[in-house]
Order: structure tokens, then C-alpha cells, then sequence
């Protein structure tokens, strides 16, 4: 609360960036994988969490189209 107000706008600002590629890359996943969004979400997260990734990079991945989500044993796969 003490600090100088310009370091939280930017870092709000940023964290809204992160939420926006993490949305967008949810209803590519759900589109994908012909599901609800709230369960896409939650193999988004998953795949995060399994390979040891942010959630932001992977779905900056998706939004990309570097990984695409598929019904296979792995769950997804790289394209680049």
C-alpha cells in the first residue's frame, strides 16, 4: 500500500494481458476437443501443470497455434 502507484498499474495491466491469451486460448482448446469451456480450461491447466509450464506460456502456445490439443494418449502436440 506504501508503494508508488505507477509499479501496481503496470503490474494490473500486465496480469489482464495474461488472463486475455489464457481465455482466448480456452475456447481454442474447447473448440478443438469439442467440449465445454470450463473443461478445456481444466486441460489447460493440466497440460500446464504436467509439463512443467506456466499457464500463460502455454496457452500463448495455442493462441499461436504451436500446440494443438487432441484426443491422443498425450493430450496435445507440438507443432513447432
Amino acid at each position: 500500500a506504501d508503494g508508488p502507484g505507477d509499479g501496481l498499474v503496470a503490474e494490473l495491466e500486465g496480469g489482464s494481458d495474461s488472463r486475455l491469451v489464457v481465455h482466448q486460448a480456452t475456447g481454442m482448446v474447447a473448440v478443438q476437443l469439442k467440449m465445454s469451456v470450463a473443461s478445456a480450461l481444466i486441460r489447460l491447466r493440466a497440460f500446464a501443470f504436467a509439463d512443467g509450464h506456466a499457464i500463460v506460456d502455454v496457452a500463448e502456445a495455442v493462441v499461436a497455434r504451436r500446440l494443438r490439443f487432441d484426443q491422443s494418449d498425450r493430450g496435445a502436440v507440438w507443432t513447432a
